[in-house]
């Protein structure tokens, strides 16, 4: 009858509860007086008493009066409740106190019943006080018709004085009894909204509890491992828990974490579930709504694997309007899952959501920074690569030019005196410790009467000498000084090899143009013997050659003809050997 009268009377302009039942009571009690009224105009007036109501007589102008004014004051309640008229809600009271009084009014015996409908009506629709003033107003009435109103012409009262006691004394019992049961009812919702409260309280530290877990791990795996194995763990009632991540490309949603035995099995199948599939998972991600099932329904596909579910729970993991997920929970109670909890766990999986999303945003930072640092890594293998081979092909060039040179730049120069010479044995013990250790030799004279400073000469990080002043003090040199030290030995590295690279230029020119020249005297050449004379004179020449020799042999088998005395093979022959002493050349 509930949802009859949600159907077709109007309760959603009612918002708190109570007062929506408050309203569904006045429809089903107004509605009831109406059908009632007619029920009894119907049966007992027309069928029983044909023209009563309409015959003229007191009695029946009293009753039909009563009739349309009940029945019209019952419609009047339900179109005020239907349009929120706040007052509407009283009217089966005003109804239940008019039918009592007119029961008595009417010399109907039974009034004492009417008046415990009236009373009964306010203590489910009024409060307790007015369920006492109710009483007193059903009192006061009975009392004032036994002693006032005459005995009817039949002789038999229809309400005496002792009736009227014992009625008030029953009335008094119904209040006493409808009070306290109100009051029961009232002590046992409270303790029922405390309990509800108290488990929702509880729930929320254990999700405040699990959230605050979620935001302490860093990666993806930790976060949902150690979502699911909480909720076990806090949830006496959820004996399996797991998660479920979407793979748009795949339209499929695959397991990623979950609890027990049957969740490793689950796991190691790589279980998924279709998107938008009849499963509870596939409805969740598809809809991005929660789903809540029983065993036993449609939508709840059980698994071979997890045999003691009795009620299943999805619930969307959702960033925005996105769906990345569901959080699935089962229990073994069939009544587990209730709509105040709901909330609770819609919290927890829009928390393990975000949680996801930090976590996969700190998996890809962290590759960033492991590519990041890969690529530096190479990059300073690199660079320092580039700097030993820069300090190799630096000592392989100073070797080739001090070679070339063969003597080593040595230069001593006394500012006192002037005088400038080259010492016999120029390497100093400091010069050798700055140039074979690379560092700054900063030392006192044996004789304490100056201070000595070696500094190693560097180009591109290569050690190619080192410099060496005498101060004439023993005082310890101030740090600009050793700075501009260390400056000027730099700046000596770096003029020494512009001086070096200036020189292999040029010697690189006058070879190129040296080539050039050869060239040029072998092109003019219209004669093989003058070619090969003139070939061997430029290379003499050029290299400073002692003996030159040219052999010519185009075929591997042909043995060379020897040309002796220094002369080449006169008839003609393609091989030749040609032997220049430095003297003919």
């Amino acid at each position: 009858m509930r949802n009859w009268l949600a159907k077709f009377y109007r309760l959603d302009i009612y918002t708190t509860p109570v007062v929506r039942e408050r309203a569904l009571l006045v429809y089903a009690l107004c509605s009831l007086f109406v059908g009632g009224m007619l029920l009894f105009a119907v049966i007992d007036i027309v069928l029983r008493q044909p023209g009563f109501l309409l015959g003229g007589s007191r009695e029946g102008t009293f009753t039909a009066i009563m009739l349309a004014g009940l029945i019209t004051l019952s419609l009047a309640g339900i179109l005020g409740t239907r349009i929120g008229f706040r007052a509407a809600l009283y009217t089966p009271i005003l109804i239940t106190l008019l039918l009592a009084g007119g029961g008595l009014a009417a010399e109907y015996v039974g009034s004492v019943v009417l008046f415990a409908l009236f009373i009964l009506t306010v203590a489910l629709i009024a409060s307790e006080r007015a369920t006492v003033i109710a009483w007193g107003i059903s009192a006061l009435i009975m009392v004032l018709y036994a002693n006032v109103v005459p005995v009817p012409e039949s002789g038999i009262p229809v309400l005496t004085q002792l009736d009227a006691l014992v009625g008030i004394v029953v009335l008094g019992v119904i209040v006493l009894l409808t009070v306290f049961f109100r009051r029961l009812v009232r002590s046992v919702e409270v303790g029922l909204t405390l309990s509800g409260i108290q488990t929702q309280l509880r729930s929320a530290r254990i999700t405040t509890e699990i959230a605050s877990r979620i935001t302490r791990q860093s990666s993806l795996d930790e976060v949902l491992n150690s979502t699911v194995a909480l909720i076990t763990e806090s949830y006496p009632s959820i004996y399996h828990a797991q998660v479920f991540l979407t793979e748009p490309a795949a339209s499929v949603a695959r397991l990623s974490a979950s609890t027990g035995e049957a969740g490793r099995q689950l796991l190691e199948r790589k279980h998924s579930l279709t998107i938008g599939s009849q499963s509870v998972i596939g409805q969740v991600t598809a809809t991005g709504k929660s789903v809540i099932t029983r065993a036993g329904e449609a939508v709840h596909q059980p698994n071979v694997l997890l045999p003691d579910t009795a009620a299943e729970a999805a619930f969307p993991l959702k960033l925005g309007d996105e769906v990345i997920g569901a959080l699935d929970l089962q229990s073994r109670e069939a009544d587990a899952f209730l709509p105040e909890e709901v909330p609770i766990f819609q919290s927890l999986a829009d928390t393990l959501a975000v949680g996801i999303d930090n976590a996969r945003l700190a998996d890809q930072t962290q590759a960033r920074l492991a590519e990041n640092q890969r690529l530096l890594d190479e990059t300073r293998s690199v660079a320092r690569e580039v700097e030993r081979l820069n300090r190799q092909l630096t000592r392989e060039a100073w070797s080739q030019t001090l070679a070339a040179r063969r003597d080593v730049y040595d230069l001593a120069i006394d500012f006192e005196s002037g005088e400038m010479a080259q010492e016999a044995n120029p390497m100093t013990p400091a010069l050798k410790i700055a140039a074979a250790e690379n560092r700054i030799v900063d030392e006192i004279a044996s004789d304490n009467s100056a201070r000595i400073v070696a500094v190693p000469v560097r180009v591109r990080g290569a050690v190619i000498g080192a410099i060496e002043f005498e101060l004439a003090h023993a005082d310890e040199i101030a740090p600009e000084e050793m700075t501009l030290i260390q400056n000027a030995s730099e700046q000596l590295g770096l003029a020494l090899d512009t001086v070096r690279l200036s020189e292999q230029t040029q010697a690189q020119a006058a070879r190129e143009r040296k080539a050039g020249e050869i060239a040029g005297q072998l092109l003019m050449a219209n004669d093989i013997d003058v070619l090969l004379e003139r070939a061997a004179a430029s290379f003499n020449e050029a290299l400073g050659a002692v003996y030159t020799r040219v052999y010519i042999r185009p075929g591997a088998d042909s043995e060379p003809v020897p040309a002796g005395g220094g002369e080449h093979a006169a008839n003609g022959s393609s091989n030749g050997h040609l032997a220049f002493p430095e003297a003919d050349v």
